[in-house]
C-alpha cells in the first residue's frame, strides 16, 4: 500500500540517486553487464526482507534515507529537518501499523561469475 510517507521517501530516493547519476535499475542490468564485459553468465540473487508490525523492514528504508541526507541537501531535494532522520524508522513503523500494511525492504541484488 502506497502512503504519503512512502511516496515521499520514494521521491527523495529517486531524485537523489538520479542527481548523483546512479542507475536505480542496475540490479536488473547485472546479467547483461557481465556478458557485455566478456564474463561468464553470472549466478544471481535478489532478496528483500518483508514484514508487518514491529517486525517490518522500516529500518532498511530509514537507513538508506539517513545515509543520503547530505547529498539530498547539496542537490536541494530535502533537508535533514524535512527528513527528520531520528524519527524516520518509528514514523515508518507507525505508518505501516496505521494502514495494516507490510513494509518490503530494499531489494538487494548480487551477481558473481566463475570460470
Amino acid at each position: 500500500m502506497e502512503t504519503p510517507l512512502r511516496q515521499q521517501i520514494r521521491s527523495w530516493l529517486a531524485d537523489a540517486f538520479a542527481g548523483a547519476g546512479a542507475d536505480l535499475r542496475m540490479g536488473l542490468s547485472l546479467f547483461s553487464v557481465f556478458r557485455d564485459a566478456g564474463l561468464p553468465e553470472p549466478e544471481m540473487r535478489m532478496e528483500a526482507v518483508a514484514g508487518g508490525g514491529s517486525r517490518s523492514a522500516a529500518f532498511g528504508w530509514s537507513n538508506i534515507v539517513q545515509g543520503i541526507v547530505p547529498p539530498m541537501e547539496r542537490l536541494g531535494i530535502a533537508t535533514a529537518e524535512d527528513v527528520a532522520p531520528d524519527t524516520l524508522t518509528e514514523r515508518l513503523l507507525a505508518d505501516a501499523e496505521e494502514h495494516n500494511a507490510i513494509v518490503v525492504g530494499p531489494c538487494l541484488y548480487g551477481a558473481w561469475a566463475t570460470e
